[in-house]
């Protein structure tokens, strides 16, 4: 059996899974969809991007986070982001001991941040290079590249990740310059190119629609009908106005308009070249994004309803029917369910089966589950929902969770019976009490960047201001990502 992994960040899940936004047409995915079993209320374990990618990675318990871990060279200061624990073993490397081939396509910059060695277990992979933060080229600074995208005076300390992806994807003319295209298209080589080297793992991770929310030239304009002709801010901060919002919700969906027609030419590819009695497909995505809920943009701990910590987790698999399908599932179900698959053992795996839910029996894995992200936690059940700060568990606020119903600030009610049940729980699945610190941490040394950015000399009248800017990126030494970039 070939095993094809499409993984997503920053993926809504209403809005591919549900089909929530009536405009968004995206046949790729509506056609994968209708051929796979839909997990209706997956939800990741560990959050954000690194953590998430430990536990589809090893199939284990990646939260509570571990620590002290060496964190040296990483962008992030998130408590939880760090490498894969060497004692845990990955998917990639279970099947390549078992003779299959395994690749790797990627344009998920922090996957190949120094130390991090998430290609372990892959016999060949593929960094595209230009994401985010990512410093694939670095030049001087230029008030006019940031101008469209920031509110003036321009502040350079203020937008430095901007101002970094800006310069790494220089030159571009046509969408297949952009590296969600540059992706797919490696991956279709590689299928083509090992048609009959199977059997074979192909794990796709493409960091759209992740911020920056930048579609290429054309793919707005099929989303903005408004007139809006301001500042495109493809990192969104705060201090947005309500047109600047709608603004930032047309970029994303423009962003996953083509996410879509590039994965629709990937799957073509797939179909025509592996036999599709010989090849499942997975789709999954590690987290949500808030596109103004509850007047809220990006993405954070302080947030942790289902538009952030829903995921996307479909199974195309030979000979099973599709269908949607309820109860409570997570990302490090996805590597024992593979391996039972394949018919191979995974009992150190922490993950449920999911078999039961693929052969059409009635299953229930979990009644209850919990999200980590950061120095927060969601504990969650099919009518509650917790959100608490660990350090300040009695702090905790709780929501109704209403099956077809928004999830938000609308939504908080007080019962203390509840919350007391629900943080008794949290305490056995960390097997401590509350409250508990996780610490982050910054880097030791001042990184490039920011000293370019600090030393170099404006004019006059460079555009350069003095304090910073109320809308936009965050510098690259930010440990809190509330709506910014680097997670």
């Amino acid at each position: 059996m070939n095993i094809v992994v499409l993984c997503f960040d920053t993926l809504r899940a209403d809005l591919v899974t549900d089909g929530a936004d009536e405009q968004l047409h995206l046949p790729a995915f509506e056609a994968l969809r209708r051929e796979s079993v839909v997990f209706q209320e997956a939800f990741g374990e560990a959050e954000p991007t690194i953590p998430a990618r430990r536990s589809f990675f090893t199939g284990r318990r990646q939260f509570p986070w571990i620590g002290p871990v060496r964190t040296v060279g990483l962008t992030n200061g998130l408590p939880g982001w760090y490498p894969i624990d060497p004692a845990q073993r990955t998917l990639a490397e279970r099947l390549l001991d078992e003779g299959m081939l395994t690749g790797l396509v990627t344009d998920n910059m922090h996957m190949f941040e120094p130390g991090m060695n998430c290609a372990r277990g892959f016999v060949t992979w593929d960094f595209i290079r230009g994401q985010e933060c990512d410093a694939a080229h670095i030049g001087s600074p230029d008030p006019a590249m940031l101008a469209p995208y920031v509110r003036e005076p321009v502040d350079f300390r203020e937008h430095a990740v901007l101002w970094q992806y800006l310069w790494s994807n220089r030159g571009r003319r046509g969408e297949d310059d952009w590296s969600t295209w540059r992706v797919f298209t490696s991956a279709r080589r590689w299928v083509r190119d090992n048609r009959d080297n199977g059997p074979a793992l192909l794990w796709v991770d493409c960091f759209a629609p992740h911020e920056p929310w930048d579609p290429p030239p054309g793919w707005l304009a099929r989303f903005s009908a408004s007139g809006y002709a301001g500042k495109r801010f493809i990192f969104p901060g705060p201090a947005l106005t309500g047109a600047e919002r709608r603004a930032c919700r047309d970029l994303y969906r423009a962003c996953l308009a083509f996410v879509d027609a590039c994965l629709g030419r990937f799957l073509e590819v797939l179909r025509t070249t592996w036999a599709p009695e010989q090849t499942a497909i997975v789709l999954v995505s590690d987290h949500g994004t808030e596109l103004d809920d509850d007047g809220q943009l990006g993405k954070g701990e302080r947030h942790l309803h289902a538009y952030n910590t829903r995921i996307n987790f479909w199974i195309h698999w030979p000979g099973c029917r599709p269908r949607v399908v309820r109860g409570l599932v997570q990302a490090h179900d996805l590597v024992p369910t593979l391996l039972t698959g394949l018919g191979m053992a995974h009992e150190d795996c922490d993950g449920a089966n999911l078999w039961p839910f693929l052969r059409g029996d009635a299953a229930v894995v979990r009644d209850r589950l919990v999200v980590g992200w950061g120095a927060s936690a969601s504990v969650r059940d099919d009518t509650t929902n917790l959100i608490v700060e660990l350090a300040h568990p009695d702090a905790a606020r709780l929501y109704r969770v209403v099956p077809g119903e928004r999830e938000g600030e609308h939504m908080r009610f007080e019962d203390e019976r509840v919350r007391s049940r629900l943080l008794r729980f949290l305490e056995t699945y960390g097997g401590r009490p509350l409250p508990w610190a996780f610490a982050g941490y910054r880097q030791s040394a001042q990184r490039p960047l920011i000293r370019i950015l600090s030393d170099h000399r404006f004019p006059a009248d460079g555009g350069i201001a003095a304090g910073p800017s109320a809308v936009g990126a965050r510098g690259l030494n930010d440990g809190e990502n509330e709506g910014g970039p680097c997670a």
